[in-house]
């Protein structure tokens, strides 16, 4: 059944990565042999990421005419990440790959065994798991939506009670007098489909690595759960071979775990990178152009803002998660009757412990300042609050001797 709902889950990633464009070619065995669509797929997104940076580079070359200069920056952000995530899980499919076909083997040891509590661990994976789907297929839907929603009201017309003055496009103000082009209406129409792509292949991205970090906390855990269990099995000969195949998976889980994470560092970076240019560029944006701005470009503003945080959170809880998983083996092994074990099994127990000392923890290229726990994502909450509120006072300090 494990192995069933781990084919569901990247099933479940692979249709949603058919929709949005997303690059990866193949997330199971069942899906490798669509690997060529899911290429054309990877040359189509990075296309349009391509055309859409020269699109921005255009724009921001215009400094006379160029009325949200920020904004079209933030934009340019996205594309630029976004295209850099791309091109690095193509060209690290190969490992990928055989990081799916390691948890998958993980997956069916611990199937194996129904006696050790892999029914109620296999319930628990499925209740948080399908918790995780709703709330990211509910966020990538909607946050790929929004885009699309304030391009398309650019091209109607009338909608005063939004407070629209004109229609924007590629950020240049044009009247609603003037009569728009067929190209304005095809370049609006293509700024909101790349953006549409581009929002769902983020998410997407994001909820695959949430989807490999929820399932090693749940190695963890199920791993802490039976090791009673494995010691007080009757006779030597079977506790000590019970022992050798859960330090086995321990050491497999650990090695998935690093790999994962080596995996993941350079886009963990940009990442965070990402994160703090578009709560930059938004804030900024919010502050010096709340005259320039609609209604509906405001909401999609904040919401793409506070989706882009809920997502950091989700990753930053399972990081934590991890993190804390790995803590908890020394004290689920002392936990257990280790007093009634034999010399050579307290060995094998010194090993894990020695092997546990060290927390892991999700981080980009060993440094502090990227790692992804609850701490982390609070000092960037302050991070944020502190830049709000300095640039709120820059503002008020500008306004008073502007008018002096």
């Amino acid at each position: 059944m494990i192995g069933e709902n781990f084919n569901r889950i990247f099933n479940t990633f692979y249709h949603l990565s058919l929709i949005s464009g997303n690059c990866v070619p193949g997330l199971s065995k069942s899906s490798r042999s669509f690997g060529t669509l899911l290429l054309i797929y990877c040359v189509v997104i990075i296309l349009i990421c391509a055309s859409q940076i020269v699109a921005c580079v255009v724009v921001l070359s215009d400094y006379t005419h160029n009325t949200n200069f920020i904004h079209t920056a933030s934009i340019l952000n996205l594309y630029l990440g976004l295209m850099f995530w791309n091109i690095y899980l193509l060209y690290k499919r190969e490992h990928f790959y055989k990081i799916i076909d390691r948890i998958d083997y993980l997956i069916d040891n611990f199937n194996a065994d129904k006696e050790t509590g892999v029914n109620e661990f296999e319930m628990k994976v499925k209740i948080d798991f399908e918790t995780l789907n709703k709330i990211t297929t509910v966020g990538c839907l909607s946050m790929s939506l929004l885009p699309v929603i304030n391009n398309t009201q650019k091209l109607i017309r009338g909608w005063k009670w939004f407070g629209m003055d004109g229609v924007r496009v590629f950020n240049y103000q044009v009247p609603y007098f003037a009569q728009l082009s067929p190209i304005y209406e095809l370049t609006i129409f293509l700024q909101a489909s790349s953006l549409f792509w581009v929002c769902s292949e983020q998410c997407c991205i994001i909820y695959l690595f949430s989807i490999f970090f929820f399932l090693i906390t749940h190695f963890f855990e199920h791993l802490h759960q039976v090791i009673g269990s494995v010691l007080e099995e009757e006779g030597d000969q079977l506790c000590s071979m019970g022992l050798k195949h859960w330090i086995k998976l321990h050491q497999e889980v650990l090695s998935v775990t690093e790999d994962i994470i080596d995996l993941y560092s350079p886009m963990l970076c940009v990442y965070f990178l990402y994160i703090y240019s578009t709560v930059a560029f938004t804030i900024y944006s919010a502050l010096q152009n709340t005259h320039s701005h609609t209604v509906v470009e405001v909401m999609v503003l904040v919401y793409f803002t506070l989706m882009t945080l809920t997502n950091f959170y989700i990753l930053c809880h399972y990081g934590n998660k991890i993190k804390e998983q790995s803590e908890n083996t020394i004290r689920a092994v002392f936990a257990a009757p280790w007093y009634d074990c034999t010399h050579f099994q307290k060995t094998l127990l010194k090993m894990v412990i020695l092997r546990s000392q060290k927390a892991i923890v999700v981080t980009s290229f060993n440094s502090s300042v990227f790692d992804l726990t609850n701490s982390t994502f609070i000092v960037i909450m302050k991070s944020i609050v502190s830049f709000y509120l300095g640039l709120v006072k820059m503002r008020q300090q500008a306004e008073i001797s502007s008018e002096m």
